[in-house]
């Protein structure tokens, strides 16, 4: 991930003409981040998003709830145990 700092720098350096292999190799951000970059200047921000960053939970958050709440009851309970009990909860 680029620094804002080094964002910062792409995009005055694009909008002073500097051609952008020119400022791939100054900064050392690859060609193609620099394209992404400032055609993500066109949404109006260069901040980077983290709204599609991380693992997607495999366990519905029904079944994630549930699993805690029988663990909690039963710290013995077996993996075998609780999925007889929460497979009828929607299985996915």
């Amino acid at each position: 991930m680029v620094p804002m700092e080094i964002r910062k720098i792409i995009v005055a350096d694009y909008e002073d003409s500097m051609k952008v292999q020119s400022i791939s190799r100054a900064v050392r951000v690859s060609i193609s981040s620099i394209y992404r970059l400032l055609g993500k200047k066109k949404t109006g921000t260069i901040e980077p998003s983290y709204e599609n960053i991380g693992r997607q939970l495999e366990v519905p958050a029904e079944k994630l709830a549930k699993m805690k709440a029988m663990v909690a009851e039963n710290p013995d309970i077996t993996l075998a145990e609780i999925k007889e009990f929460i497979a009828p909860i929607g299985a996915m």
